[in-house]
C-alpha cells in the first residue's frame, strides 16, 4: 500500500490543475484561439472534480469554494458548447451542399447567442467576484492539514480505493439501466459521472498502472460516445432557439440537421450498452489490483 500522505497528494493535485486553468486565462480573454478556453474548461472540470473527490483531507475554505468555481465553470462552458456548435453546423451543413446563403443565416443567428456568450464570460473574468475566487483559492491552497486517525495521517494507499469506489458507485447507478430508448438526459447524466470517474482515475494512476490506464480507456471510450449523443440533442434545442430569426432557407436547413441529429442520436444509443460493459469489465480489473 502507497503510504505517502493524502494530504501532500491531494494538494498537489490541485495546485497542479489550479495553475493550469489560471494559466490558460490570457488566451481565453483574448480569444485568438479557442483551444485556449477548451483547456480552460477542462481544467476547470478535473479540478473540481479532484477537490470533491480528495474533499477530506483538504482544506475546508478551498471545499467551501465549490458553488463559485462552478459560477465561472458556466460562463466558461457556455462560449465553449457555442463554439463546437458552430464548427460542428458548419462541417455538416457543408456535407450536405446546402446553399451559402443557408448556411451563412444559420451560423449568423447562432453566433449572436455565441457573442452575448462572450460576453459575459469577460465580465465575469474581470469581476471582482472571479478576483475573490482567486485570491480564496490561492490562501487555500497555501495551507497544509493533515486528515486520518490517530494512528497518523490517512495514506493515499488508503484514500484512493474509498474515493474510486464512491466514483464508480455514481457512474453505475446512473448507467446501468441505459437502454437504446432511454431519454437524453439519462445518457448525459451517465456522462457526467463517467467524467468524474476518469479523471478520479487520472489522479491517482501512478499508483495502480496500467489496470487504472485501462479503465481510463474505456471511460474516455464512453465519454467520447455520450458525448456525441448529448452534442446532437444540444444542437437540436440550439437551433430550435434561433429558428424565429432565420429566413426560410435557413430554417429548411435547420429542420434538416434536426432529422439528421436525431437518426444519428438513435444510432449512438445502440452503442451506449456495450460501452457500459467495457467499463465495467475494466472496473473489475482495477478493483483487483487495488485489493492486491
Amino acid at each position: 500500500m502507497d503510504k505517502r500522505p493524502a494530504n501532500v497528494w491531494a494538494l498537489q493535485t490541485v495546485r497542479r490543475l489550479w495553475a493550469d486553468f489560471m494559466a490558460r486565462e490570457p488566451g481565453a480573454l483574448r480569444g485568438e484561439d479557442p483551444e485556449q478556453l477548451h483547456r480552460m474548461r477542462v481544467a476547470h472540470r478535473r479540478l473540481r472534480t479532484a477537490i470533491g473527490s480528495f474533499a477530506e483531507v483538504l482544506p475546508v475554505d478551498l471545499t467551501a469554494a465549490d458553488s463559485e468555481l462552478q459560477w465561472i465553470g458556466d460562463e466558461l462552458g457556455d462560449v465553449r458548447d457555442l463554439d463546437v456548435q458552430l464548427e460542428a453546423m458548419r462541417t455538416t451543413a457543408t456535407g450536405l451542399e446546402a446553399s451559402p446563403e443557408s448556411i451563412e443565416g444559420l451560423l449568423a443567428a447562432v453566433n449572436v447567442q455565441r457573442e452575448q456568450a462572450r460576453k459575459r464570460m469577460l465580465e465575469a473574468l474581470v469581476s471582482k467576484r472571479f478576483e475573490a475566487l482567486v485570491l480564496r483559492i490561492a490562501r487555500s491552497l497555501r495551507d497544509q492539514v493533515t486528515a486520518g486517525s490517530a494512528g497518523g495521517p490517512l495514506t493515499i494507499g488508503e484514500l484512493a480505493p474509498v474515493m474510486l469506489e464512491d466514483r464508480y458507485r455514481r457512474f453505475r447507478k446512473a448507467a446501468r439501466h441505459l437502454t437504446p430508448k432511454s431519454p437524453p438526459i439519462d445518457y448525459h447524466n451517465a456522462r457526467r459521472k463517467a467524467r468524474r470517474l476518469r479523471f478520479a482515475t487520472e489522479f491517482v494512476e501512478e499508483i495502480y498502472g496500467e489496470p487504472a490506464e485501462e479503465l481510463i480507456d474505456a471511460v474516455t471510450d464512453l465519454q467520447d460516445l455520450f458525448g456525441d449523443h448529448q452534442d446532437c440533442y444540444a444542437a437540436i434545442e440550439l437551433r430550435r432557439s434561433v429558428c424565429k430569426s432565420l429566413s426560410e432557407p435557413a430554417l429548411t436547413l435547420a429542420r434538416e440537421l434536426d432529422e439528421q441529429d436525431l437518426v444519428r442520436a438513435a444510432l449512438l444509443r445502440r452503442g451506449g450498452p456495450d460501452a457500459v460493459r467495457r467499463v465495467e469489465k475494466r472496473w473489475k480489473a482495477l478493483k483487483k489490483a487495488m485489493k492486491r
